[in-house]
């Protein structure tokens, strides 16, 4: 057994200590290192990646000592200590959760384990019947809009790549990723400093999560769709679904960044909305293989390095911020609509993140001054927009749903002024999209200033990695859904709508969290919050 590890010096925290093993170290070496380091005391881990010199990759691990906020099994018993403090009256209270992404999910896992019974109204299907409607739109493009990429149980997330990085520092991350691993995630997202689970792993996951929630007494309504909600005196009553009428105590919105029939719902009702600024763009790919040596050199396919070749690029463009988001390692382009005569692009990849291509979205920030609609749907119009222009695109060719896409070159010389007598004229590296693409300007899908912006911005990634700029790397357009292009306003003690009381707007969709973690914390400050834990919510 290995003892090469190396502890890091660190005079300034001592609940903190670093160490380092190489590249091939065995679960040997790491207990070793461990118990060297740790010297009985109670840590958790967590692992990063030091590629400053690629001919000797290193891993860095962080141990926290004493940590209660990172401690999720702590926070479990105090869950426990919790529920035997609730009172009857707070069990039995009737509570609808909307939607059954990351945030309805882990509002109703809480709700249920201090002994509500909350019921999930999902309009999508189940995750099962979910991947047969999203293989059926990828190969005959016949879209269910109630159940696709962004619709359907699991959220937008599970047809992703099921990435775990927050930028949230909160002491509910690690008992969420933990409650992951307890449904069939793979354990080391509890150590990875940038986690993912991938969509084939993801989708039992959420199978199981719900199966959890409906055995500690929770409900769930799948292909249900909340057509209306009532209210009395601006309190909330119950909701519309189908020809059902639902009372309810309490309702809460966990509704996702693409459901814009619900966004209008809510604002013809009064519900307070502010609009807010969001990022659009294109999806670029290049080989996994170039991506892999500029990160890595030939070390890349290393086991331990294969499935670690996400990257972040920022540039300032002007007055406009460029930045890679949702980075897919060894994944594919997806066309993600969610609406009848809409084209939007996404990024997917598996656990292995093992495909040819590595794919991410180029984003380009968007205000409220660059909507024409100066309402709180002003940024869903401008999504639709160019959507469906993008659309157009597509069904002009004959090929519905399939993304516009052109190369790096084409588009930089219609910039330029020389637009070339062809589009998609592509390469070695072929879009990955299962739908497959409409060679085509994406100029003609997205306001000039984005497209102007990306290839500038291409250009300055190119000096982070050099070959970035591929001429025939494929773009394909549009991207646009990053994050909620709305604000549902609510009060950040009690987390109800500040106009409406009994309604808890979490997750993306409310327009406060973005990503599976980020929002799954929002479903459990939510769920503690509605059986009134509020000393909890200091924990």
């Amino acid at each position: 057994m290995s003892r090469n590890f190396y502890k890091i010096k660190n005079a300034n925290n001592p609940n903190m200590a670093q160490f380092t093993l190489p590249l091939g170290y065995t679960k040997e070496d790491l207990t070793y290192a461990i118990t060297r380091v740790a010297n009985g005391r109670e840590y958790t881990i967590k692992r990063a990646i030091d590629a400053r010199d690629k001919n000797h990759i290193l891993f860095i691990f962080t141990l926290y000592f004493n940590d209660a906020a990172t401690s999720a099994d702590d926070f479990a018993h105090k869950l426990e200590e919790m529920r035997s403090a609730i009172d009857d009256k707070t069990k039995q209270q009737k509570v609808i959760i909307v939607g059954a992404g990351p945030a309805g999910l882990f509002c109703a896992y809480i709700l249920s384990k201090m002994g509500v019974s909350p019921l999930v109204i999902e309009q999508g299907a189940k995750v099962e019947q979910r991947v047969e409607d999203i293989q059926t739109f990828f190969k005959q493009g016949k879209l269910n809009p109630l159940s696709n990429v962004q619709f359907g149980e699991g959220g937008a997330g599970t047809f992703s790549d099921g990435k775990l990085t927050t930028r949230v520092k909160s002491p509910f991350v690690n008992y969420c990723l933990k409650v992951l691993v307890e449904n069939g995630a793979p354990d080391d997202i509890l150590i990875e400093s940038k986690p993912h689970i991938g969509t084939d792993l993801l989708r039992d996951v959420v199978k199981n999560i719900r199966h959890s929630i409906i055995g500690m007494g929770g409900k769930f309504l799948f292909n249900t769709k909340v057509d209306d909600f009532l209210f009395h005196n601006n309190k909330i009553v119950g909701v519309v679904a189908g020809v059902q009428q639902i009372v309810a105590d309490k309702v809460v919105l966990a509704i996702g960044h693409s459901s814009r029939d619900t966004y209008l719902k809510l604002f013809n009702l009064g519900v307070n909305m502010q609009p807010k600024s969001f990022a659009v763009g294109v999806r670029i790919e290049h080989s996994a293989e170039f991506i892999g040596n500029a990160l890595y050199g030939k070390n890349y396919t290393h086991p331990m390095l294969v499935s670690n070749c996400g990257y972040n690029l920022a540039a300032q463009v002007g007055t406009r911020g460029c930045f890679t988001f949702c980075t897919c390692p060894g994944g594919e382009v997806v066309s993600a609509a969610s609406q009848i005569g809409h084209v939007v692009t996404n990024g997917m990849s598996n656990h292995a993140r093992d495909n040819a291509n590595t794919n991410t979205a180029i984003l380009v920030s968007v205000t409220p001054a660059d909507f024409a609609d100066n309402t709180p749907l002003g940024g869903i119009k401008f999504q639709q927009h160019y959507e469906a222009l993008a659309y157009k695109i597509s069904a002009e060719a004959g090929l519905d749903y399939c993304p516009p896409a052109c190369t790096l070159v084409e588009l930089t010389s219609f910039i330029n002024g020389v637009p070339p007598k062809t589009w998609g004229a592509f390469g070695d590296i072929k879009p990955s999209v299962q739908r497959g693409v409409v060679g085509a300007n994406i100029a003609d899908c997205l306001p000039n200033f984005v497209t102007e912006t990306i290839v500038e911005g291409i250009n300055k990634f190119d000096k982070k990695i050099k070959g970035y700029a591929n001429p025939l790397s494929p773009i394909i357009a549009p991207e646009m859904r990053s994050s909620a292009p709305l604000r549902i306003m609510r009060d950040p003690k009690t987390l109800q709508s500040i106009s409406h009381s009994g309604v808890y707007p979490i997750g993306e969709g409310s327009g406060y969290s973005g990503g599976i973690v980020s929002s799954a914390i929002d479903g459990v400050l939510c769920g503690l919050r509605i059986c009134g834990g509020v000393n909890y919510l200091e924990y």
